[in-house]
C-alpha cells in the first residue's frame, strides 16, 4: 500500500509540474525594468509543511499531497513528500500524515525576490534519481504557493510573466502552508 501511495504521489508531482510554452531570456534574474522588487536573503518563507489543495478521493478515505521543505542554507531546501490522509472522501476535518516521507531531492535557488506581497523563487530541482530541472516556486499574496517547471532559456523572464502564469493556474494544484 505504501508503494502505491508513493507512486500516486510521484504521479501527482510530475503531473502538476507543468509550464506554459514560450520564449524568453536566458538570465535567471527576476527583476523587471521599473518594478519595485526586493531581493530575498533566504528560503525561510518556503521552509515548513505545505498541503496541496487538490483532494484525491478513494474507498472511504481521501488524500492530499504533503510537501516538507527544510532549509539547508540561505539558498537551498530539501524536499520530502508523503500523503496527508483524511477519513471520508472529501478531505474534510483533520487529516494526518500517511506513510513515511519520501526524499524528493533538493532545490538550489538562484534568484529570490518579493514584489507586492508575493514571493518568487527560481531554482534548479535535483530529484534523487533523475536529472535536474528548472523550477519556480511562486507564493501569492494570499499565501498560496504554486510550483511549476521552467525551461532553458526561461519561459518566465520577469516577475510579470510569472504573475500572468500564476493567475491562470488552477489553485487546486497549489499548496497551503500548515
Amino acid at each position: 500500500m505504501e508503494k502505491i501511495s508513493q507512486l500516486f504521489g510521484l504521479v501527482l508531482v510530475l503531473s502538476f509540474l507543468t509550464a506554459c510554452g514560450g520564449g524568453g531570456g536566458s538570465s535567471d534574474a527576476l527583476v523587471d525594468s521599473g518594478e519595485d522588487t526586493t531581493a530575498l536573503s533566504d528560503t525561510s518563507s518556503l521552509a515548513g509543511t505545505w498541503i496541496q489543495k487538490f483532494c484525491a478521493a478513494g474507498a472511504g478515505v481521501s488524500d492530499k499531497q504533503r510537501n516538507v521543505y527544510t532549509a539547508v542554507n540561505s539558498s537551498t531546501v530539501t524536499w520530502a513528500f508523503n500523503l496527508y490522509r483524511y477519513a471520508g472522501t472529501s478531505c474534510a476535518g483533520s487529516g494526518a500524515s500517511f506513510g513515511a516521507p519520501s526524499d524528493y531531492g533538493s532545490v538550489v535557488f538562484s534568484s529570490m525576490v518579493s514584489k507586492s506581497g508575493k514571493k518568487y523563487y527560481r531554482g534548479e530541482w535535483s530529484p534523487p534519481s533523475t536529472s535536474t530541472s528548472k523550477i519556480i516556486f511562486a507564493i501569492k499574496a494570499s499565501g498560496i504557493m504554486c510550483i511549476f517547471s521552467d525551461t532553458t532559456p526561461t519561459s518566465f523572464p520577469t516577475t510579470a510573466s510569472i504573475d500572468a502564469y500564476v493567475a491562470i493556474v488552477d489553485e487546486q494544484v497549489c499548496y497551503e502552508k500548515i
